[in-house]
């Protein structure tokens, strides 16, 4: 089970880290909309033992997704951007590094990520 972060042990996401698993999920919202949520498990070092972190974006729009075969490190931007008046969308995120993503969403959370959610794939 995941445990949220409290301010005081919350992972920064200032600096790079190296994506282990990007999960594009499609959803059904509780007023019958489609939508999409996106994981992403993110390590500071990618031959790290560590658990890393576990963001998840919610109702994403506007998602483009590009190369992620290498090993880039990622910089990983969230714009808040409600000012903009957009309905039920609050912050754009984007790799500022290597451009592998971009997309807007209505809201994110951010976990430790349990051991086995950021092992790579055999």
């Amino acid at each position: 089970m995941n445990k949220s972060l409290d301010q005081r042990d919350m992972p920064s996401l200032i600096g790079f880290h190296y994506i282990q698993r990007f999960e594009i999920q499609k959803v059904i919202e509780a007023d019958n909309r489609p939508s999409c949520s996106v994981n992403i498990c993110l390590k500071e070092r990618y031959d790290s033992a560590e658990a890393g972190i576990l963001i998840q974006f919610n109702r994403v729009v506007d998602l483009v997704v590009g190369d992620m075969n290498g090993l880039e490190a990622c910089l990983i931007n969230i714009e808040n951007i409600a000012s903009w008046g957009l309905e039920d969308t609050r912050f754009r995120v984007s790799d500022e590094e290597a451009s592998q993503f971009s997309f807007k969403c209505a809201d994110y959370s951010i976990e430790k990520a349990p051991q086995q959610a950021t092992d790579s794939v055999p």
